[in-house]
């Protein structure tokens, strides 16, 4: 199941289970919306649960999106977060550097919101 929303400048995703081809159209449908986005912002995902793979056809798509929109992602993204009940991921480093903005893994909703937070106070 995927939903998106916005609090202020922070565009929120949630992952979870049951994931279904719609939801992964729904995330990706999500992701070329950024290219609208005028002023600074935080991406903030929550997983759930482990959806799995997306299907790759999917997931080609992604790439394609993070591709062409990168450079307005990183002139106006001011850095993600990702709610994971794990916590800090061993990728955040590698996905910084390939993004070009902060990645941060944390374990609540309310410290997704915290860290976002700092990071839009960071660079007003």
């Amino acid at each position: 199941m995927f939903k998106s929303w916005r609090e202020g400048a922070v565009h929120w995703s949630s992952f979870d289970t049951p994931w279904s081809e719609a939801d992964g159209e729904a995330y990706l449908a999500a992701l070329r919306a950024l290219k609208d986005v005028t002023t600074p912002f935080v991406i903030a995902t929550v997983i759930e649960n482990d959806i799995g793979a997306m299907a790759a056809e999917q997931r080609r798509e992604q790439a394609l999106i993070f591709k062409s929109i990168k450079s307005h992602l990183q002139s106006l993204c001011l850095g993600m977060v990702r709610v994971r009940a794990q916590g800090s991921q061993a990728d955040d480093a590698t996905m910084s550097k390939g993004f070009g903005w902060p990645v941060v893994s944390v374990m609540t909703r309310e410290e997704g919101r915290a860290c976002a937070a700092a990071m839009l106070k960071a660079s007003a």
